[in-house]
């Protein structure tokens, strides 16, 4: 599954984003919505006409599985309504209309929540905000998600209020977009967008104090990103969760808790482990739980627990293992109810049992429904289905493989660089701006391939050209097509051209850039040389790549040295080279570029999941070794052996990428001889 952010252009697909909106806010959350339109079933009101819509897709499937609006003020000024109801007329005064921005109607699918579409939505608009010199971004939360918004970065700055009637109280929240060291403060994972040399914009904070008294720095504990967007993801919105003890007498059933005993759980700490046959529930009294069925440093959580819910599996009525594992997010405190609590409160009374029984059957319900939204999420966005044939077989579904064997075909290539191209997107911006890339530019993407990197050139420069060299049609073609679903053909060419002889005029573009290219090139000199000639003067060559000599894996597979070593000599057979990493520096010397750098930035399963890394990293060797005729038996056994190491308790792997870059020379002055 790969999530593609893109904007909204076309009536049609805004229409969809409509349909999106009504099933979430009104069939989902319930949400009783005036301005809706229950007839045709579309949420859409007036400040669509003039936003940036931005939607996520699964692109396995196609169907909308996020989305998030903002409107610029740069753009089209806000109109009478929205400046009244938000309170906007003193900061549109003091930074004008042009600096001010509104963001709203964000939303991701049940079946989505705790993967990465709300952070990949959340930074790109973000991205566009810096874009466009948006200095304060204005929301408005629900008062239950407003911690939230505050690791983002946003403080309230006006009173409660309610949208209408029957609605939930809201926080009117502001941000200022550049005020680079309160982000990093509370922890924002919008910090990463801002380097040290950026200017800082505190000043700005202290103007919006002057206007909105009740725009003050919120107290934010930072939580870890996976946990805080684990938390956005499954935030209750509820103004109090059911519990177990609704309409009971505490005062008759609190003798018996202050016998049962509390168990307190550092962050990062197990309280009950998949697997585990021990009985009982517990009452989470303080911190949250994540519910997981995974393993490893990220897990992906299906649910948050917070204070007040009660937690407890099958496993207590039947001899089964648990079947997941309650991890602390943060220091967490938990009261354990025995497995016979309920036998417990009859001998005690009969009423108060019967009342903890229902509200335990009440809250169960309630997990029950929102796990068949969650699932009916997913057949929403499926085609697939299963069918039971004669021999049981899965048909028609469409799996992702980490078969090294598996990829040899066309089609699992275009997908193995596709993949390759998503994961690390975040870290690639960060070079872009590190090594000088910027907006306004245009920049040449050697080994464009399916687009993957063109489009992330085109996203966080919205006003760059790409250029993206690609010899082979097929990949060439992926990459138009991507570029026009993203809406940006009109700043993306693709041409058809090798690095030794790139079909550019001298001094054509503002940088060029090769990622995980020089890997695979006999004559590696002469592409930094051909790009250095079509990078004007004073312009950037930046080139990414590995070097199979820094790769290491725990435990490390028999025979794995003899293997990479038939690896090195099968690509170097091809023409190419598996330790070329250590070697940018010196082509970018040897090539006559000026004020080289080179950093080493290491990649390990907190970037992405082991089996993908592995997927990535040995799907290729496994081609070069079979188009070669050298791939052994001994290979074999290598492979297999990978394959299964993200089951190892304790496995790891780092993977070496090492980014340098450097200036082209300017002409040295001609200066005049006196005489």
């Amino acid at each position: 599954m790969y999530i593609r952010i893109q904007q909204v252009t076309s009536p049609e697909d805004r229409e969809a984003v409509f349909r999106f909106r009504y099933r979430i806010y009104v069939e989902e959350l319930g949400k009783p919505l005036p301005v809706a339109d229950h007839k045709r079933r579309i949420y859409q009101d007036e400040l669509d006409d003039a936003a940036r819509i931005l939607v996520a897709l699964d692109e396995s499937t196609g169907a909308i599985v996020g989305t998030l609006r903002s409107n610029f003020g740069s753009e089209q000024p806000f109109n009478e309504e929205l400046i009244g109801r938000f309170n906007l007329a003193p900061m549109m005064v003091a930074f004008g209309h042009e600096q001010i921005a509104h963001s709203s109607a964000f939303m991701v699918d049940p079946a989505y929540r705790g993967q990465t579409v709300a952070s990949q939505l959340v930074g790109r608009m973000y991205a566009w905000a810096l874009a466009e010199g948006i200095m304060i971004d204005t929301c408005v939360s629900e008062f239950a998600l407003a911690r939230a918004y505050f690791q983002l970065g946003y403080r309230p700055y006006g009173p409660l209020f309610r949208a209408h009637a029957g609605a939930g109280l809201r926080v009117p929240l502001a941000m200022v977009t550049r005020d680079r060291h309160y982000l990093a403060r509370v922890g924002s994972p919008l910090a990463r967008f801002h380097g040290e040399g950026d200017p800082d914009r505190g000043d700005i904070a202290q103007r919006l104090r002057d206007l909105y008294p009740l725009f003050e720095d919120q107290g934010v504990t930072p939580q870890k990103l996976r946990e805080f967007w684990a938390s956005v993801a499954h935030a209750n919105t509820r103004a109090r969760p059911p519990s177990i003890f609704d309409g009971v007498d505490r005062d008759r059933v609190d003798p018996l808790l202050s016998s049962l005993p509390t168990v307190k759980v550092t962050a990062d700490e197990a309280f009950y482990r998949r697997g585990e046959n021990e009985q009982g529930m517990g009452l989470l009294l303080r911190g949250r739980l994540g519910v997981t069925i995974e393993e490893g440093e990220r897990p992906f959580f299906l649910t948050i627990l917070q204070p007040g819910d009660v937690f407890g599996e099958m496993s207590n009525f039947v001899t089964s293992g648990r079947t997941a594992t309650l991890l602390a997010l943060e220091e967490t405190e938990v009261l354990l109810l025995p497995h016979n609590l309920i036998q417990k409160l009859e001998q005690l009374d009969a009423e108060i049992a019967r009342k903890v029984k229902d509200n335990l059957t009440n809250i169960l319900a309630q997990r029950l429904d929102a796990m068949n939204r969650q699932v009916a999420g997913f057949m929403r966005g499926s085609p697939q289905r299963v069918s039971l044939g004669p021999e049981f077989e899965v048909a028609g579904q469409r799996r992702e493989s980490y078969s090294f064997t598996t990829l040899g075909d066309t089609r699992g290539e275009l997908e193995r660089l596709e993949r390759q191209g998503i994961i690390g997107e975040d870290l690639e911006v960060g070079w872009f701006r590190r090594v000088g890339i910027g907006d306004g530019q245009t920049l040449l993407d050697l080994g464009a391939g399916p687009g993957v990197t063109c489009l992330l050139l085109a996203r966080s420069f919205p006003t760059a050209r790409i250029v993206g060299l690609e010899p082979d049609p097929a990949l060439r073609s992926r990459a138009e097509q991507r570029a026009a679903d993203a809406g940006c053909e009109d700043r993306c060419t693709f041409i058809d051209g090798i690095g030794e002889r790139i079909p550019l005029q001298a001094d054509t573009v503002d940088a060029s850039y090769a990622r995980f290219l020089f890997q695979h090139l006999p004559e590696p000199l002469k592409v930094v040389q051909e790009m250095a000639r079509v990078t004007r003067p004073g312009g950037r060559v930046v080139l990414v790549d590995g070097d199979d000599g820094g790769l290491v894996l725990h435990p490390e597979p028999d025979g794995f040295s003899e293997f990479r070593q038939r690896v090195a000599r099968a690509q170097q057979a091809q023409g190419g080279d598996r330790l070329v990493g250590r070697k940018l520096f010196q082509l970018l010397q040897q090539a006559g570029l000026q004020d080289i750098q080179v950093e080493v930035v290491p990649i390990t399963p907190a970037l992405a999941p082991m089996e993908r890394l592995l997927d990535i990293m040995f799907s290729f060797k496994t081609q070069t070794m079979q188009r070669g005729g050298a791939l052994t038996p001994a290979d074999q056994q290598v492979l297999e052996q990978l394959e299964a190491l993200p089951q190892l308790p304790g496995a790891w792997l780092l993977v070496p990428v090492i980014v340098a870059w450097a200036s082209v020379p300017r002409p040295a002055l001609s200066l005049p001889v006196w005489t």
